[in-house]
């Protein structure tokens, strides 16, 4: 293989370039530069060698600096008051927000209309240093920024987050603050800010080991997980609100009283306050936080007028230690819905429902192995909306899948709704016999009675006075209620006008929930199944 040298030959660069003579020209090409080689000392070849280099790397690379910067316009700035900036919106505001805690990013784009360049002398936050706002200007943070360029038809982002420092106030407290523009004409323009911050009180890894109150003065703030120890009672005064963060959980070993009424109740719910889009929350979104756990040794909890949503399951009561007469729970005017596992399982537990809704659960809306319980009033509703629901209305055995015996010694269901969109939401096994013929009719104990219900086991013995439907029917499911909003996740279970639960309750229960879930007076003489009487809705205004 022949190799051709560029930039030497072997007369050496410096001898070919300054050379005038045609016949040193001529004995490149006719063989004789052997005599010229010969001619060349070591220290002419280095010569030539660092001349080369010095060509390469400076003077051509500065040739095309000097050719390129040439061809370069000056830019040339409008010097006219009328040209303005345009903004994507003329005020942020920001959801409330948990002082202390951090805000999203929110995003505002600044544009130049006009068809002349705009240098922007000054962009800066009014509030300075001190301010809880932080912006960052075509990806720079600070406060203040200068010359700032804006090309004719040309756009710039400027993201602003917000911190609200805690206050004494116990209701939210409105930070403001603006963003302004200065052009090199003097023009301006300005962006209003805008928070709230809501003061809480902060749980870090609680262990509660004596007796405690909570207050409905300020939120409760769980970060991690509160739990109340073996003997131990936790009361929720009307109107606390525990708000916990992704994964965070309530776990009761003790007692729970959260004594809620129809005009306060007491809220748990995920910490999240901002959207997810502009018509969607993170609050009707499932799985924004854990749930509620109840040991195997707790007892006598008390859940009156609650709201449980957007967990990853509601209330879960682990097996008992012992199956006994001591209540497990009373559930009353609660509402557990929008999580993606089980709106409320129970093992073993003894409890009574009255005026509940447990509805739109990824698992089961309700899920019971063993023990004794009693539901009246109340709605079971099934139409999880997310991705992954696969459970029914309600679940029900005596047998786990192990084939363990968990003895039913009781499971009642008077005046209530069982509905969903599947083909039948009850679903379970209730042995009533055993091996070798054992008879298991003792720990096979339940009734449904005055209640419609989506469900094929429409032979059973155990159903009496029930309302049957079906997606056969003519109205079932949804029909029943009031609004379904898939897309907004806005679910109203009122009844509607047509709705098949009307009239078909047994009034021998109102001494029992003589109020529905809303504290409207039921009609003794026109019961309706399910936590809500229906009410007639006030006609439109005109």
């Amino acid at each position: 293989m022949k190799t051709k040298k560029l930039g030497f030959s072997s007369s050496g660069v410096q001898e070919f370039r300054s050379s005038d003579s045609s016949a040193d020209i001529e004995s490149l090409h006719t063989g004789h530069s052997s005599e010229l080689l010969n001619s060349c000392t070591p220290e002419l070849l280095l010569s030539s060698f660092l001349k080369a280099i010095y060509s390469s790397f400076f003077i051509i690379p500065f040739s095309f600096f000097l050719l390129f910067t040439s061809c370069i316009d000056e830019v040339r700035y409008s010097s006219d008051p009328r040209q303005h900036l345009l903004f994507s919106a003329d005020t942020i505001a920001f959801d409330t927000l948990f002082t202390d805690v951090g805000s999203i990013t929110g995003a505002l784009q600044v544009y130049n209309p006009g068809d002349a360049h705009l240098l922007l002398s000054d962009v800066r936050l009014a509030g300075g240093w001190e301010s809880p706002f932080r912006v960052n200007v075509d990806g720079q943070y600070g406060v203040q920024f200068s010359d700032v360029e804006l090309r004719a038809g040309d756009s710039l982002y400027v993201f602003v987050e917000v911190t609200v420092p805690p206050t004494d106030a116990d209701a939210p407290v409105e930070v403001c603050d603006s963003i302004v523009f200065t052009l090199s004409t003097g023009t301006q323009g300005r962006v209003v800010l805008t928070a709230a911050g809501w003061n809480t009180i902060p749980l870090h890894g609680v262990v509660l080991d004596a007796d405690t109150a909570f207050a409905a003065r300020r939120p409760y703030f769980v970060y991690d997980s509160l739990v109340v120890s073996r003997g131990t009672t936790l009361t929720l005064a009307p109107g606390t609100r525990l708000f916990f963060h992704d994964k965070a959980y309530l776990r009761v070993d003790g007692t729970l009283h959260a004594l809620g009424t129809a005009d306060s109740t007491v809220l748990f719910r995920g910490d999240r306050l901002d959207n997810m889009f502009s018509y969607l929350p993170y609050d009707r979104i499932p799985s924004q936080w854990g749930g509620i756990v109840f040991g195997p040794a707790s007892k006598d909890n008390i859940l009156l007028c609650c709201d449980v949503h957007s967990a990853s399951f509601g209330l879960r009561f682990e097996a008992a230690d012992t199956l006994d007469a001591t209540p497990t729970f009373v559930l009353a005017g609660t509402v557990v819905h929008n999580v993606s596992g089980d709106g409320l399982q129970a093992t073993l537990a003894v409890g009574t429902a009255v005026n509940c809704l447990f509805c739109n659960a990824g698992g089961h809306c309700v899920n019971l192995l063993g023990g004794h319980y009693d539901f009246v009033h109340c709605t079971l509703a099934s139409f999880y909306g997310w991705a992954g629901g696969k459970g029914v209305a309600l679940r029900i055995r005596n047998i786990d899948d192990e084939h363990v015996l968990y003895p039913l010694l009781g499971a009642r269901f008077a005046n209530c709704i069982i509905t969903g969109r599947g083909d039948d939401e009850i679903e379970g096994t209730i042995a009533d016999t055993g091996a070798d013929s054992l008879d298991l009719t003792p720990y096979a104990q339940y009734a449904f009675s005055h209640s419609l219900i989506n469900s094929t086991d429409q032979g059973n013995p155990h159903f009496a006075d029930i309302v049957w439907e079906s997606p056969d029917s003519t109205l079932w499911g949804e029909m029943n209620f009031r609004l379904f909003d898939h897309h907004h996740s806005v679910y109203d279970f009122h009844l509607d006008s047509l709705s098949r639960a009307r009239g078909i309750g047994d009034p021998a229960w109102l001494p029992v929930a003589p109020l529905d879930l809303d504290g409207v007076p039921r009609d003794s003489l026109h019961v309706d199944a399910g936590c809500y009487q229906y009410l007639e809705q006030p006609a439109p205004a005109d």
